[in-house]
Parts: structure tokens; sequence; C-alpha cells
């Protein structure tokens, strides 16, 4: 099975950044990545992906330097998986944190996603840790739900 795995926000970079050094050390290799995040010392420290799969969107107003809705321009990411060799993937992998900034795209990005591709998307979502505190919880809570309905 072939996937086309896309990590929202430093979690999702991250369990993407995993899935991908296992994929290489297997030397199974069946999965395209490509990490999505408005924090460059997040992408930095992914460890196994390639530059050319990590995707930075720097915040348009300071002012509210985590506006997914303006900062994260699908068109863009939707160009860069259109030109990775997706001719033979079987799924779509999304991966995201619960209360986390990047999962407030991940609506947007399965609506586009659906347009283009008819393979099934399944999402991975972590859950924030207990010491992130209870408004992240909370937020978790909320996004899983957001999450369902799509």
């Amino acid at each position: 099975m072939r996937v086309l795995a896309i990590g929202l926000g430093g979690a999702g970079s991250r369990i993407i950044d995993q899935l991908y050094e296992h994929d290489c050390r297997s030397r199974v290799c069946c999965m395209r990545a490509l990490a999505v995040d408005l924090d460059p010392n997040s992408l930095q420290q992914l460890r196994y992906l390639p530059g050319e799969s990590r995707m930075f969107f720097p915040p348009i107003d300071p002012n509210f330097p985590f506006d997914v809705e303006h900062a994260i321009h699908i068109e863009e990411v939707m160009t860069r998986i259109q030109q990775i060799d997706t001719i033979q993937i079987d799924a779509i992998l999304l991966c995201c944190g619960l209360g986390g900034t990047l999962v407030n795209a991940a609506p947007r990005m399965i609506r586009e996603l659906r347009k283009s591709f008819v393979e099934p998307i399944f999402a991975v979502a972590s859950i924030p840790a207990r010491n992130e505190g209870k408004k992240r919880s909370a937020k978790a809570y909320a996004d899983l739900v957001m999450l369902r309905e799509i």
C-alpha cells in the first residue's frame, strides 16, 4: 500500500518524520511525505524528511502569528502535492495534533484533497499531554468533534 502522508503543525510533522524514517529504514519505500508548519524551528528539528518535503508559511500579520486561515495557502500545498509522485498512492494520511494551531487547516485541506483524489483520506490526531493544560485539552475536544464531522 502506497501512502501520501501530510503532517500539519509540529505534532503532525513529527509523526510524519518518524513514519518516513521507518519507511526508509525498512526499505519498503511506500510513503510520500509532506510537512506543513508555521514554525520554521519545528521544521528544522525534523530529522529524516528531506528539505523539499517541508513547507513553511510565515505569518502574514505579525499581530496574529497563528492565523491559519490566511497564513496557510492551500493552493500552494496542493501544487506541491501534485509535484510529488502520487500516481500509485492508495491512501492519504493526514497527521495533526489536537489542541494545536494547524489542526484548524485540516477541514480546508481535506476538502481540497477530495477534489483531486479519489483515494481514502485517514486522519491521525495526537492528543495533548496532561501538562499542556485544560485550555489545550478543551480545544483538543473541539478539534476532535470538528475532524469527526469531516
